[in-house]
């Protein structure tokens, strides 16, 4: 991670001496994940979840040409939850009770993309790209219910049997205006739709939607030195 943080602020004070537009700023917001999983063995048919409102926030950079294409880049901390009931269909050992799933996700993810932007004081834009993320923690939670009633949850540590690295490829709308003169605030909604499966032993794709709001200062231009 600090090598990560090293290279893009190398990135950002290389492309500030010549570049047209540098932005730094902060972005924060909600975010629902969805997950389509199967793993793969006789008898189990995956399971159906339902997405739970989570955390995203973090730093990005932008860079404006002029030709109003965005170039960007963000550093982002991912929270991903979902809940849903297993679907396990065995005819030899039928489970006693649907299994209840609470499974918690954090990511960093980097997200890299280009775009275009409309107008100067209110303006919009709209970005494609990819993301990878790196899997920071992954916990399964399960919950079963007896024929008296009892319930029983247990936690599962799931890192070992999901993969470390993820990549996803994105859309993303949004628009901002422009306050004083070095200020920008910008909301965007963006869909992201994973690439790569992210558990080792079965089908583990997210689906993840993603409504922000962030805060962008426009660094200042070097003039070049005259003859």
């Amino acid at each position: 991670m600090k090598k990560i943080l090293i290279f893009i602020f190398f990135v950002i004070s290389t492309v500030t001496l010549s570049g047209q537009s540098n932005l730094i700023g902060i972005k924060g917001g909600i975010n629902w994940t969805d997950v389509s999983y199967n793993s793969g063995m006789k008898g189990d048919v995956g399971y159906v979840t339902n997405s739970v409102a989570c955390i995203s926030s973090g730093l990005t950079y932008d860079y404006i040409d002029n030709g109003n294409f965005i170039w960007g880049v963000e550093l982002l901390y991912e929270q991903r939850r979902y809940t849903g009931i297993a679907n396990i269909i065995s005819p030899v050992y039928p489970p006693p009770s649907p299994i209840y799933l609470s499974d918690h996700y954090v990511y960093y993810a980097i997200p890299l993309k280009v775009g275009y932007i409309l107008g100067e004081t209110f303006f919009g834009f709209g970005n494609i790209g990819i993301a990878p993320a790196f899997l920071k923690s992954a916990i399964d939670e399960h919950t079963t219910t007896d024929s008296i009633g009892n319930k029983t949850s247990t936690d599962y540590n799931l890192k070992n049997s999901n993969s470390n690295f993820e990549l996803s490829g994105l859309i993303e709308i949004g628009c901002g205006y422009k306050l004083l003169k070095n200020f920008e605030i910008i909301t965007s909604f963006r869909l992201q739709d994973s690439f790569t499966s992210t558990n080792k032993y079965g089908s583990h794709h997210w689906t993840e939607r993603d409504l922000c709001f962030g805060i962008k200062y426009i660094l200042p231009t070097k003039a070049k030195a005259s003859n």
